[in-house]
């Protein structure tokens, strides 16, 4: 597979799971309307909150990490062509 196949793939990817984490935050704000006044309720509502931001923030960094790998794949392959 060729480094810029590898960057398209990691670009849609990327739009694809962030497009999901949006979906899920529409989700939630349903969700907290639908509790609203219900503290217990709304409770669970934060926790799920916090979790998706957790999911996210996991997420961001694997994405970071993964797109360092490529940097270090494409510096490689400049070096290497010199």
């Amino acid at each position: 597979m060729e480094i810029l196949d590898i960057e398209f793939e990691f670009e849609r990817v990327k739009r694809e799971i962030f497009a999901r984490i949006e979906r899920l935050k529409e989700r939630w704000k349903i969700l907290w309307e639908k509790c609203a006044g219900n503290l217990e309720a709304e409770a669970m509502a934060l926790k799920v909150m916090l979790d998706i931001q957790l999911v996210e923030m996991e997420v961001l960094d694997n994405l970071k990490e993964f797109e360092q790998k490529i940097n270090n794949i494409k510096n490689k392959n400049i070096i290497e062509d010199e």
